[in-house]
């Protein structure tokens, strides 16, 4: 939100939101501010336009790319594979909600069965 309100974007809140949002997919912010900084251009802002290119591609990308696994993989002990297909399936099953309650299912089915499998080998 920091990038489109010193660029001078109008709903701010929103295009944070949605930026927020779509982090849980590679590809989700950079429609975002991409589509922002379009919006600049179109504008005949070409100077914000840039900077907020420059901004979505070491700002924003850089904290997707490198917080996000890390935060994920320390805290799920889960791989970002396991993550993303539960986010994946969970907007296929149950809709926008599906991005928080998908990973979560998965991650403790994967839990239950690793409990499951140590049980069977202690047997």
């Amino acid at each position: 939100m920091i990038g489109f309100l010193i660029a001078g974007v109008p709903a701010v809140v929103l295009l944070g939101f949605a930026t927020f949002f779509l982090s849980m997919i590679p590809i989700g912010p950079p429609l975002i501010w991409g589509g922002a900084a379009i919006w600049l251009y179109n504008h005949g802002e070409t100077g914000w336009a840039i900077f907020l290119v420059l901004y979505g591609l070491f700002v924003i990308s850089s904290i997707d790319n490198f917080l996000k696994p890390f935060l994920i993989a320390r805290g799920a002990g889960v791989s970002i594979l396991l993550i993303a297909l539960g986010v994946i399936g969970g907007v296929l099953v149950f809709g926008f909600i599906g991005i928080f309650v998908g990973p979560v299912l998965l991650a403790l089915g994967h839990m239950l069965l690793g409990h499951w499998i140590d049980e069977e080998k202690a047997a």
